[in-house]
């Protein structure tokens, strides 16, 4: 099996949209006077690691793919495979480079060009070309595609999973029959007679206009969503990442370390700024830390992307739901590879998944309480065969207004043929209003 890294942690990138780029228990988000030190009792990010390594993996030895060749600089190549992967490579002094009339030069690999590509992999993933070799892809053999994985919902395979429990059976009433909704349903079948009665022969009667009909929840959510993205104004805010991992099902989750950084939003924006792993300040940007999962996208880009006509996410009524003290409808919702924006990067590859999942929306206002989402049919050669992600919204007091934004994300990624598993839980806290007079500082 090709591995990931030397060690057990491995770099697992989300990304909600392209504009934008996650446990021992913490202090709820938006609650005042909370500090930002670390959670006591986990390690620090520089401490050895302890415990089960009996499913740390081997260090990257090859990849080979094929696919079309999307950008080549001279320095790194990137390439579309077979199976939907984007894949990109370091170019090297190294780097052969051959057709089928012999050796080339880097330069001959065009854009639009069928490769296949031999690389080598570093402990972060890291890709460096060994091979380029152009071929014809009429003659690439049939059982040479890759087939892909399609995941059940039951989790059968010891999985974690962060769905709330299995979907209620089904049962209509009178209250849930307007907001039963299927985005992408036909058109019913005419139930006209075979062979018409004789028209009666009557005056017609002046038709009264029907009435028009409340709006689903569901369209009410996209369109307080619109309206929230709009309307959202600038803040500052605190965030923590605790980071787990995963050796085997009977131990459990254990903390690695926690990632702290100060977060402005401004104008639709957001910048990370005084990150520190296990309390200590790093160079890096967020989304540069290595080892572990990171996300952004969570102030809205998500459900953004999910609601967006292009996104083509089809929805159905799953049941009512009293969640967290609120009376709530519950839709599944799936979405297909084609339309899909959600990224998944691990080192040099990075897929583009369809996805399904859930959201949980107030009766009342229409907000969104809570998504979930799982990656479907994640190429087999991709090294997680499981990434699934959630989010939570509430009230926020920003000001004098009350807003509803995430408190708390969780994402779940497990490595392909092993029962390693990392899992992030991401929280938000002291929520503040942004002026030009702000500035983010959180110590006192």
């Amino acid at each position: 099996m090709r591995g990931l890294l030397a060690g057990p942690l491995f770099a697992v990138v989300l990304i909600a949209a392209p504009q934008m780029g996650e446990q021992a228990p913490l202090p709820r988000a938006g609650s005042p006077g909370q500090s930002g030190s670390p959670v006591p009792g986990v390690p620090d990010a520089s401490a050895p690691s302890k415990g089960d390594r009996s499913q740390k993996v081997d260090k990257l030895d090859k990849l080979t793919t094929t696919g079309k060749v999307l950008r080549n600089d001279g320095k790194l190549i990137e390439i579309e495979s077979d199976d939907t992967r984007i894949i990109i490579c370091k170019i090297t002094s190294k780097t052969e480079f051959s057709g089928p009339d012999g050796k080339l030069t880097k330069e001959d690999i065009e854009p639009g060009t069928h490769v296949r590509l031999v690389a080598v992999g570093d402990e972060e993933h890291t890709l460096t070309a060994s091979s380029v070799v152009i071929e014809n892809p009429a003659e690439k053999p049939k059982n040479e595609v890759t087939a892909t994985i399609d995941r059940a919902p039951e989790d059968e395979d010891g999985r974690p999973i962060l769905r709330h429990g299995k979907p209620k059976p089904k049962s209509h009433t009178d209250d849930d029959d307007d907001d039963v909704t299927v985005a992408s349903a036909a058109k019913p079948a005419s139930t006209a007679p075979a062979s018409p009665a004789p028209e009666p022969t009557v005056e017609p009667k002046p038709i009264a206009a029907p009435e028009a009909k409340p709006k689903k929840l569901i369209d009410r959510a996209i369109e307080a969503s619109n309206e929230f993205t709009n309307r959202l104004p600038n803040f500052v805010c605190q965030q923590i990442t605790t980071r787990y991992e995963r050796n085997n099902k009977v131990d459990g989750f254990r903390p690695i370390d926690v990632i702290t950084a100060n977060i402005s939003y401004v104008d639709g924006v957001e910048k990370y700024e005084n990150i520190k792993v296990g309390n200590r300040p790093v160079s890096t940007g967020m989304m540069d830390i290595k080892n572990g999962a990171r996300s952004t996208g969570e102030f809205g880009t998500v459900l953004d992307s999910l609601f967006a006509r292009q996104t083509a996410a089809e929805f159905t009524f799953a049941r009512n739901e009293l969640f967290r003290r609120t009376a709530t409808q519950v839709f599944d919702f799936k979405v297909p590879h084609e339309t899909s924006n959600w990224t998944i990067t691990i080192g040099g590859e990075t897929i583009r998944p369809g996805y399904s999942g859930s959201i949980w929306i107030d009766k009342e206002t229409a907000r969104v309480l809570r998504f979930e989402r799982q990656a479907d049919n994640i190429p087999e050669a991709f090294p997680n065969d499981t990434v699934e992600q959630s989010i939570d919204f509430e009230p926020v007091l920003i000001g004098s207004h009350k807003v509803l934004l995430p408190v708390e994300s969780k994402n779940i990624a497990c490595q392909r043929g092993s029962a390693y598993c990392t899992r992030n839980v991401i929280e938000w806290r002291n929520y503040r209003q942004f002026g030009a007079e702000s500035t983010v500082d959180f110590s006192k």
